[in-house]
């Protein structure tokens, strides 16, 4: 009785702790991390927007940054100035844009 009693209790444990992410179109998965402690903001996703991309390579790239929560709703966002030695490195992959935002942030990716 006490076996199946601890088994029910482990299993609800892991249930309880498992919970879903809702996703947002097009956003970096990163490792939940409080952002704001006083409202206990806890971010779990990252989007990004270039806003000022010019053929003009010497300039810095403004970027709209946008964070997540859990359930997929957006708590708080900024621009960013990205610059030109980075835009300069962003092919066709955006990988390059993630990383930069990521480290600049501490943020990891899940």
């Amino acid at each position: 009785m006490k076996q199946t009693i601890s088994i029910i209790a482990v299993l609800f444990c892991l249930s309880a702790s498992a919970q879903k992410v809702d996703t947002v179109k097009a956003a970096i998965q990163i490792q939940p991390v409080v952002v704001n402690v006083m409202s206990k903001d806890t971010c779990y996703q990252v989007m990004w927007q270039a806003n000022s991309l010019s053929r003009d390579t010497s300039l810095a790239v403004q970027f709209y940054i946008a964070l997540y929560d859990r359930k997929g709703s957006k708590f708080t966002d900024f621009n960013l100035s990205i610059p030109a030695s980075i835009i300069a490195q962003w092919g066709t992959s955006d990988i390059i844009i993630d990383d930069y935002i990521l480290t600049k942030f501490n943020l990891k990716k899940r």
